[in-house]
């Protein structure tokens, strides 16, 4: 023969009425609501403000603020988004891309990542097409990279990445922007209609301490 036990309604109704429905820290200090809307006081569970912890690598503000895809802070970003005339008649001579510039300030001794893509074609077959980044207090490249097209007006896609470690000559507020130059004297473009990575860009990433 099977035993039930049961409650009485008086019962069930405390227990009901004990159930915790909410809660909340109140100067510190844990609050519980129960069912039937008294509270209970479970403790300090907020203690006071600790000491200032160690500072982290991260200095500059605009690190803080910005991320790209790959947790990296971003210290600058230029896009061209326009179709561009590069060279006339002058074959080999470098000519600044307007709008590619990058100003920030370095921190000496720390590693950052200079990122450059851009598309370009010429009206000319058997066309060598060069991109470099240089810093503009001295006009040296940071990174550089090169393409060659056979055919007159083919969209060429031009990249480059590289890891360079600030030197301590890098004191103050830097710029640094996109160079473009063909090998031929035949009109050449920056190009945005069609292009593979829609005009171009340069990003300046912090890569931390290596």
């Amino acid at each position: 023969m099977a035993t039930v036990t049961g409650f009485t309604a008086a019962r069930m109704l405390q227990i009901e009425n004990n159930a915790i429905v909410s809660a909340a820290v109140v100067n510190g200090r844990l609050i519980l609501t129960r069912n039937d809307g008294t509270t209970f006081d479970a403790g300090l569970v907020q203690g006071t403000q600790g000491l200032q912890g160690i500072p982290g690598e991260v200095t500059n503000a605009a690190l803080q603020a910005t991320l790209d895809d790959t947790g990296r802070g971003v210290m600058g970003h230029a896009s061209v988004n326009a179709d561009q005339l590069l060279e006339g008649f002058n074959a080999n001579a470098w000519r600044t891309i307007t709008g590619s510039t990058v100003t920030f300030t370095p921190v000496p001794s720390r590693n950052y990542i200079f990122s450059a893509q851009y598309t370009m074609s010429s009206e000319g077959a058997d066309t060598e097409f060069d991109i470099q980044i240089v810093r503009v207090a001295d006009g040296n490249a940071v990174a550089a990279a090169s393409s060659f097209s056979s055919r007159a007006n083919r969209f060429v896609a031009l990249s480059t990445s590289r890891g360079f470690l600030a030197p301590s000559t890098w004191s103050g507020t830097q710029s640094f922007r996109v160079q473009a130059r063909v090998s031929t004297g035949q009109t050449a473009y920056i190009r945005s209609a069609l292009a593979l990575f829609g005009g171009g860009s340069l990003t300046v990433s912090d890569n931390g301490i290596l």
